[in-house]
């Protein structure tokens, strides 16, 4: 929570915690800079169950992040669902090559969709990513 609070001070986000975690994850795990993570990152609703995504370009490999900040394991399985969402937008845009409307109101889909839409005969994989303090472990 303390790197959640500190990023959002430095970089002025009126965004979720869970909003806020997705974009440091994308520079953590893949190495973004901060205006790439804040871009492939949601700050708001109407997501479509899409928090975060990051494009491999050298593994054709497309990461989708859904967060839930939650210890407790059924909240936590609740993101599945938001990243089932996820996987019938995406198909729509990859397969039919266009949804009902652009999501302009939504500069991460809005990225994403410009993204896929430009490589849908090069993706190779996807991988959706659920991110939690849920352990198994605990």
């Amino acid at each position: 929570m303390k790197v959640i609070k500190a990023f959002r001070a430095k970089y002025g986000l009126d965004a979720l915690d869970e909003n806020v975690i997705a974009a440091v994850h994308l520079m953590n795990a893949h190495g973004v800079d901060v205006n790439a993570a804040l871009d492939q990152s949601s700050r708001s609703g109407n997501d479509q169950g899409i928090d975060a995504w990051y494009y491999s370009e050298a593994a054709q490999e497309l990461f989708i992040y859904q967060s839930k900040l939650t210890e407790s394991r059924p909240q936590a399985i609740k993101g599945l669902d938001d990243l089932t969402r996820a996987r019938i937008w995406l198909e729509k845009v990859i397969v039919e090559g266009s949804v009902d409307s652009v999501p302009s109101n939504n500069h991460c889909l809005f990225n994403l969709y410009t993204a896929v839409s430009g490589l849908r005969a090069d993706l190779r994989k996807i991988n959706f990513v659920l991110l939690s303090l849920f352990d198994e472990m605990s």
